[in-house]
């Protein structure tokens, strides 16, 4: 796959970067377990990150609106889960390829956890270590 094919994804990366709270754009790092860059933040931030993370990506997904989604988000949903309050972003490009962002509220009303990562519904057009490779770029995840 070429680099240009995601430029659309790495320009809604960087405006998230861009537009959330300094105090965070640092405290980005890698989520080994469900493969996307991460970012925990507190609740006192919520407007300002909601806002730019739904203007950022084309389809907003939630426990009561999941079922009526495309069969890939059903795909996805089944495998990692969808309550109450979480909700799930996304953005397709020509190649078959999905940005997405969970919105993921901690049990203790304090902490919310954004996590943004890349899938292929179809087939798989990036590999694990270019999906991270990417990703680690667009929000200068370090090792």
């Amino acid at each position: 796959m070429t680099t240009q094919n995601l430029d659309k994804f790495k320009e809604i990366c960087s405006n998230i970067m861009h537009d959330i709270p300094s105090s965070y754009t640092w405290k980005w790092k890698w989520d080994e377990e469900f493969y996307t860059a991460l970012v925990v933040f507190e609740t006192k931030y919520t407007d300002t990150i909601f806002f730019t993370v739904s203007k950022e990506f084309d389809d907003k997904w939630d426990y009561s609106t999941v079922d009526n989604s495309a069969e890939y988000i059903n795909v996805f949903t089944n495998s990692v889960g969808i309550l109450p309050g979480q909700i799930i972003f996304t953005s397709t490009e020509e190649s078959a390829l999905v940005l997405f962002a969970t919105w993921w509220p901690w049990g203790d009303g304090e902490r919310i956890s954004l996590r943004i990562g890349m899938f292929s519904p179809e087939e798989q057009v990036l590999n694990r270590k270019e999906i991270k490779e990417q990703l680690a770029e667009w929000f200068a995840l370090s090792e």
